[in-house]
């Protein structure tokens, strides 16, 4: 018996599979991951006919969700009409693992995905980019297999907890934001992307698995972070596996804040955006509309979007609907949507009108 198989159902009692090198065994290709309740039906659906028929994605889609009263039967049933979609009970693939539910389930879907490559998605993520492409496109994610977006930067955080049981942290982090107290925000995890046929990632995702269990993320992960999003990169730290975060903090895609009548061209206001390693717009967390769920409201003015290349943290306006980022560089930071940008964003918009129309009844 090697170390690994003695240590494995020592560490992970919850773990179904009999070896790593076996479930790696069985991990193929490169997919795309959701999970979400009856509630979050109607976005998934927008989602995916985003993907499909806006930016022409073809990667097959699992959606995973936790036995038969979190997601309805009827509206699987929808879901399962959708070109390559797949429904999993996450519950067949992990029966062991309970009240695990919300956020923290993230890194359990992206181990129970049958994909190697496994990109996963909030329901509520707007994409602006082929998530294909973008991995091929990525060099970080070719050299590190991962692909981790910063957060906005909120108030300053407190390191200490991380540094009790990583006690030597790894070069990419000793600057980062969280460990040097900067801000208690590091990674925003509506989209994270693994490649699980590196054997360090598995190590990794399985630590932020453990660390998303009840026990540790109410004794633990909770006492000191937001929901689920820290635990991927600090379970790489902790299993000493290389990673690295696309360079740009979480920024704003929208519109120009106004004031008194005023409009403030250094401030953007709008879901939460991310670019890619040219600096082009890839995605934002969070939909179109004005208040999500209820298109009555309307829909937002995308016309800019900040990147923010400071750390700033304070620079967010939590007190505007919605929130918006304050450049202190605009002329580097505040960058107009091009033409493609603002096209793909006007046919995800009128996308989301149709289904409106129909209420959100999936297409034949």
């Amino acid at each position: 018996m090697t170390a690994t198989e003695y240590l494995l159902p020592r560490l992970y009692p919850w773990l179904s599979y009999s070896s790593i090198e076996n479930a790696m065994a069985t991990w193929k290709g490169r997919g795309i991951a959701f999970t979400f309740p009856t509630s979050g039906y109607a976005r998934g659906v927008h989602l995916i006919l985003t993907l499909r028929n806006i930016l022409r994605c073809t990667l097959p889609i699992e959606i995973f969700y936790i036995g038969d009263k979190d997601l309805a039967f009827e509206k699987r049933r929808e879901l399962s009409k959708l070109s390559g979609v797949t429904l999993i009970d996450i519950q067949e693939r992990l029966p062991l693992v309970t009240e695990v539910h919300g956020f923290n389930i993230k890194p359990f879907v992206m181990l129970a995905s049958s994909f190697r490559e496994v990109i996963f998605m909030d329901d509520d993520v707007t994409m602006l980019q082929n998530p294909d492409a973008l991995l091929d496109a990525s060099a970080l994610y070719s050299k590190y297999g991962t692909l981790f977006f910063l957060d906005r930067s909120f108030s300053g955080g407190n390191s200490e907890w991380v540094r009790s049981f990583v006690p030597h942290p790894s070069a990419a982090s000793l600057g980062s934001r969280y460990m040097t107290n900067v801000s208690r925000d590091e990674q925003e995890s509506s989209l994270v992307v693994l490649d699980k046929g590196r054997v360090g990632i598995v190590h990794a995702l399985l630590a932020a698995c453990h660390m998303n269990l009840k026990e540790s993320r109410d004794e633990a992960l909770h006492k000191h972070t937001h929901g689920d999003k820290e635990s991927f990169w600090i379970a790489h730290e902790l299993v000493r596996t290389p990673y690295a975060f696309v360079p740009g903090i979480g920024g704003a895609a929208g519109f120009f804040r106004t004031k008194q009548g005023i409009k403030e061209p250094d401030v953007v206001c709008g879901p939460q955006s991310h670019i890619d390693e040219e600096r082009r717009l890839t995605h934002f967390n969070g939909l179109t509309l004005k208040y999500k769920d209820d298109p009555s409201k309307g829909y937002l003015d995308f016309h800019h979007y900040v990147a923010p290349v400071l750390e700033n943290p304070g620079n967010v306006d939590i007190g505007y609907h919605p929130w918006c980022v304050h450049s202190r560089k605009p002329a580097e930071e505040v960058i107009e949507f091009n033409e493609r940008e603002k096209g793909v964003i006007g046919k995800i918009i009128e996308l989301h009108k149709e289904l409106v129309k129909s209420e959100f009844a999936v297409p034949a």
